[in-house]
C-alpha cells in the first residue's frame, strides 16, 4: 500500500469516529475527528499526482478534503481546497460536486486583483506563494494551481512580479497570472 492510499485510509477511518461521536452527541470530539481527518485527506491529495498507482485520483481526494473540511467547520481550508482542485481541471463530475458544495459558500463571487511585489517564499506543501510589496508594506499569500508552483519558483524567486489574480468573499487570493515586472 503506497503512501497515498495509507494516508486516505486513516482519514476514513477518523471520518468513520467522527460519525460515531455524532452519534454520541458528542460534538466536540466529532469536529476533531473531522479535523484531524481533513489533514490527512489534504496530505493524500496533495501528494497524489498523474504518476501514482494510487487508486483514487488526486482530484477525488481533492473533493474528499473539502468535504471533511467543511464538516470540521474549516470553511476557508474548504475553499482552498475546492479553487486549488478546479485549477487543475479535474474531471466534470468532480467539477459538478466541487459547485454543488462551493454554493453555500458563494465560491463565484470573486474581485479582480493586482498584485506587484517581490515573490520571497512558496510553500509546496499548500501550494502558495508569498509575495511582499515594499511600496504598500503588504504580504499576499496567492494559491498557485500544484503543477505550476515549480516553474513559477524557478523562474520568479526573489524577483519583482506583476500578478493577476481572483480574491474571493474569505479573502483567498488565486493565482491567474504572472509575469516579471518592468
Amino acid at each position: 500500500m503506497n503512501i497515498v492510499t495509507s494516508l486516505h485510509h486513516r482519514a476514513m477511518e477518523l471520518a468513520d469516529k467522527a460519525i460515531v461521536a455524532n452519534f454520541q452527541k458528542d460534538l466536540k470530539t466529532e469536529k476533531s475527528f473531522y479535523q484531524k481527518a481533513f489533514f490527512l485527506e489534504k496530505e493524500a491529495a496533495l501528494k497524489a499526482n498523474g504518476n501514482d498507482a494510487a487508486p483514487l485520483s488526486r482530484h477525488v481526494l481533492m473533493r474528499s478534503a473539502a468535504v471533511l473540511a467543511q464538516k470540521a467547520g474549516l470553511e476557508k481550508e474548504a475553499d482552498k481546497i475546492i479553487l486549488l482542485c478546479l485549477s487543475e481541471k479535474p474531471e466534470m463530475y468532480i467539477v459538478q460536486e466541487l459547485q454543488n458544495l462551493s454554493k453555500t459558500k458563494d465560491l463565484s463571487k470573486t474581485k479582480d486583483l493586482k498584485i506587484n511585489g517581490v515573490l520571497t517564499q512558496a510553500d509546496a506543501s499548500e501550494s502558495e506563494i508569498k509575495v511582499e510589496d515594499n511600496d504598500s508594506l503588504k504580504s499576499y499569500s496567492v494559491l498557485v494551481p500544484s503543477a505550476k508552483l515549480d516553474e513559477i519558483v524557478r523562474k520568479y524567486w526573489k524577483h519583482r512580479v506583476n500578478i493577476e489574480a481572483k480574491s474571493n468573499p474569505r479573502g483567498i487570493i488565486f493565482l491567474e497570472k504572472i509575469t516579471l515586472a518592468a
